[in-house]
């Protein structure tokens, strides 16, 4: 009977221990994994828009938000939460003239074999918005010239409409002609 008041002295210390664990794991790791998603970062951002580092590490690109350099383009973060599963965040670089140059997804919570192909495609299908303005970015279905990737049609469009609204939102020509 004097074993079985132990018991639950010892579940809590053996819950305690573990959870103590878990708390010191994750503080030694936050640090890597905070490395290694800015780093993540700076690569696509590299692939949106070249030689953007300068004025990139003057102003970080947070939640919604535009850098940009006034002979290079912008770089768009935009944060779309109409995917299938939820948010989508789109890294989205542009000509000073205002037309698409590269368009990558940062995040995504997507469902994994389907919705997030788009994710591991680096070519074909982003390719589809390389020069695309505010005017012409659609997709096929919508009259546009981007096809949806089959199976992510929720996915697809969710791309499209926020790349669409991030232009119109944050992106102005800069006149190259000064």
């Amino acid at each position: 009977m004097a074993s079985l008041s132990k018991a639950p002295l010892l579940l809590s210390a053996i819950t305690l221990s573990i959870a103590a664990g878990l708390a010191l794991w994750q503080s030694l790791l936050a640090e890597r994994m905070h490395a290694a998603k800015d780093a993540y970062t700076a690569r696509l951002q590299a692939q949106v828009l070249p030689d953007s580092g300068a004025f990139i590490a003057q102003r970080p690109l947070d939640a919604f938000s535009t850098a940009r350099d006034y002979t290079q383009g912008s770089v768009i973060r935009s944060t779309t939460p109409r995917g299938y599963s939820g948010e989508i965040v789109l890294l989205i670089g542009t000509t000073p003239s205002g037309h698409i140059r590269a368009l990558r997804v940062l995040s995504h919570r997507e469902t994994p074999g389907l919705g997030d192909r788009f994710a591991r495609d680096q070519g074909q299908w982003y390719a589809q918005f390389e020069h695309h303005t505010t005017a012409t970015l659609a997709l096929s279905r919508d009259g546009g010239s981007i096809d949806a990737m089959s199976g992510a049609t929720v996915t697809s469009r969710a791309i499209v409409e926020q790349a669409r609204t991030a232009l119109e939102r944050w992106h102005t020509p800069i006149d190259t002609h000064d």
